[in-house]
């Protein structure tokens, strides 16, 4: 039995290296706290939804499209992350019983 692949499984084959790509050019250009294989994941997601949500008459090119998708979606995530592990990390007040 045959598997057929529709147009949308044959593009994200097609550009699933490119997630790999653009999470390498953010990992060299800025700190993170998450790690790569989880920003690859995100990745893989944002390039399922670019797949997905891509115009069929789109002037601009799919790999163009996805690119800035896939970027999007990691640097927000980067966002969230961080502003998580900030508030995990902040100082709390102490305080100061008082015996009566």
């Amino acid at each position: 039995m045959e598997t057929k692949i529709n147009p949308t499984q044959n593009q994200f084959q097609q550009f699933a290296p490119l997630v790999a790509t653009v999470v390498d050019q953010l990992i060299a250009s800025m700190p993170t706290t998450m790690s790569p294989n989880q920003l690859h994941n995100l990745g893989l997601v944002a390039l399922l939804r670019a797949v997905r949500s891509y115009p069929p008459n789109s002037v601009t090119p799919f790999e163009t499209f996805a690119r800035i998708q896939i970027r999007a979606a990691l640097l927000t995530e980067i966002r969230r992350w961080q502003r998580w592990s900030e508030v995990a990390v902040r100082p709390t007040k102490s305080v100061t019983l008082v015996n009566v």
